[in-house]
């Protein structure tokens, strides 16, 4: 038997519609991203058509609801669709940048890192892997460095997952942290 109940979610942005999207389990916080909607604007079917949408990203606590709500900035253009969090920040790929909000200081910075291209992100040990079309890059977010780990483009090859790496090769982090 499953018990199940509904917890509402209550989120700051109260007069538009939100969209959900994104979802990612980390340390008993499920961490999802929405976007509002103007509620005097058609939807078109969930197209927004060139429209900037505020955005968000929710700490939700399964038993109590959101926890935090942690706005992205305007002037930061609008957020794709990749984050990823770790125990002292989210980071946030936008307009092929890749932004990170340090939750203590509350501020959002950018760490130098070619993302054009990117279709993952995964946080392990310290570190936040970028799986991009062409390759995979190791970004230690403290020192801002960046290290290219695989390349398809590279030649000679370096190592031997160059030549196997795809636009298709996904990451993720596997549920016993690797």
């Amino acid at each position: 038997v499953l018990e199940a109940r509904f917890v509402p979610w209550r989120v700051a942005q109260d007069k538009f519609l939100p969209r959900f999207s994104g979802m990612i389990w980390r340390n008993g916080v499920l961490w999802v991203c929405v976007h509002y909607r103007d509620k005097n604007i058609p939807d078109f079917g969930g197209m927004d058509f060139g429209q900037n949408l505020l955005t968000s990203y929710l700490a939700v606590d399964p038993q109590r609801g959101v926890m935090e709500e942690i706005s992205f900035p305007d002037k930061l253009g609008q957020p794709g669709g990749l984050f990823e969090v770790s125990s002292n920040s989210l980071f946030v790929e936008a307009g092929g940048h890749l932004l990170k909000y340090a939750y203590r200081e509350k501020t959002w910075t950018e760490i130098p890192s070619p993302m054009e291209g990117a279709s993952g992100m995964a946080w392990l040990n310290g570190r936040l892997f970028v799986g991009r079309s062409d390759g995979l890059l190791a970004v230690e977010p403290e020192s801002k460095k960046v290290t290219l780990l695989v390349s398809a483009r590279r030649t000679p090859t370096a190592n031997a997952i160059d030549p196997l790496w795809t636009p298709r090769t996904k990451i993720f982090p596997q549920a016993d942290g690797r």
